[in-house]
């Protein structure tokens, strides 16, 4: 196998993994625009995978504070512009599509090319709503 077909079966091999994991998925490019989600976040989003891909990750992945009174940066983009990454606060609620609300937790981190320069950042997030109501 060649370097450039081993490094396409390695793409689509992790492609194939984060399409079956139960957490939800989203990266962005340097511009901010949705590259890659999930199955596991289109659900959680609301968003289909089609219709989310290409938009600004502040479309896609809206977030309010526990009180719900406050919106929250949306953590895609910080870490896109700090470098370093983060997690959302206790009890931060993603607002769904529809408008519907889900409390998650997060790890949101950038991705690094192989020289070191930030090409975009990941998010990594599941649903805790019945977790917090206990």
């Amino acid at each position: 196998m060649s370097g450039q077909d081993k490094a396409a079966s390695d793409n689509s091999r992790a492609e194939l993994t984060l399409c079956s994991i139960g957490d939800g998925v989203v990266s962005i490019g340097v511009d901010g625009r949705v590259e890659f989600i999930n199955g596991a976040a289109a659900r959680l989003t609301g968003w289909p995978v089609a219709e989310a891909v290409g938009r600004p990750s502040c479309e896609v992945v809206r977030l309010l504070s526990k009180s719900g009174l406050e919106p929250i940066p949306n953590p895609l983009e910080v870490v896109l512009e700090r470098g370093v990454a983060m997690r959302l606060p206790v009890g931060t609620i993603l607002i769904r599509r529809d408008g519907s609300e889900t409390a998650i937790e997060d790890s949101t981190a950038p991705i690094h090319a192989h020289g070191g320069a930030v090409t975009g950042a990941v998010m990594v997030f599941r649903d805790v709503t019945s977790a917090q109501q206990l």
